[in-house]
């Protein structure tokens, strides 16, 4: 009996360290490409014109995330972390049904958090993510066909819902080279276009693809 507690004891002390030994907390800086697949609805002149349109764009992020990743000797991995990024993004589509009206959406900047589930390949870890993000965006509608009518400008930061997939690669023993993709939902957000009779409903859903450099400490 001694003997087999003994080794119940060696088993159990020695997965826990496994355990402890693959945990880690790191950051990680990364960027790449950001893009848009918003859906614009907008009427015109009181309901006169009116229409739906894709507001698509392209871009660029820039950011940073410190994260924490449990790992089990069986491989699983449980974590979260906490994201910052910068963006360059514009979105426009202009709106010519007798009438010339301009609707733009702009990205700035995101923050948010995640909680992650993966599994560990050896030492190649791949998961998935879901969790929230609020981004800076600015919607702007101009009338082209009135002279000296001024643009509105809409400055909103949106909720969304953040889903993702990715895979980290090792490169050495404290560092890992990311791949990531995430998509964002957000809530709508409804602007006029320089003209009371004139409303668009935006619908925001972008894309994010990156690449990550990580440091485990």
């Amino acid at each position: 009996m001694k003997k087999l507690l003994l080794t119940t004891a060696l088993v159990a002390a020695t997965a826990t360290a496994a355990v402890a030994d693959g945990s880690n907390f790191n950051v990680a800086l990364y960027g790449g490409y950001v893009g848009s697949s918003t859906t614009l609805n907008y009427n015109l002149q009181g309901g006169v014109n009116g229409g739906k349109a894709d507001l698509g764009g392209n871009g660029g992020t820039v950011g940073l995330a410190l994260a924490y990743d449990h790992i089990m000797s069986s491989g699983l991995v449980l974590g979260a972390d906490v994201f910052g990024s910068w963006h360059r993004h514009e979105a426009k589509y202009s709106a010519t049904l007798g009438i010339n009206r301009d609707f733009e959406s702009e990205l700035r900047y995101s923050f948010g958090t995640a909680l992650k589930c993966g599994y560990m390949f050896d030492k190649t870890m791949a998961f998935f993510k879901v969790g929230y993000i609020n981004s800076r965006f600015e919607f702007k509608g101009t009338n082209n066909t009135t002279a000296g009518t001024p643009s509105v400008t809409k400055k909103k930061n949106l909720s969304g819902l953040l889903v993702g997939l990715g895979i980290d690669l090792p490169v050495g023993s404290k560092m890992a080279v990311g791949l990531s993709y995430d998509f964002a939902y957000y809530k709508n957000q409804s602007i006029s276009a320089a003209n009371v009779a004139d409303r668009a409903n935006f619908k925001p859903r972008m894309h994010f693809v990156n690449i990550a450099l990580k440091y485990k400490f």
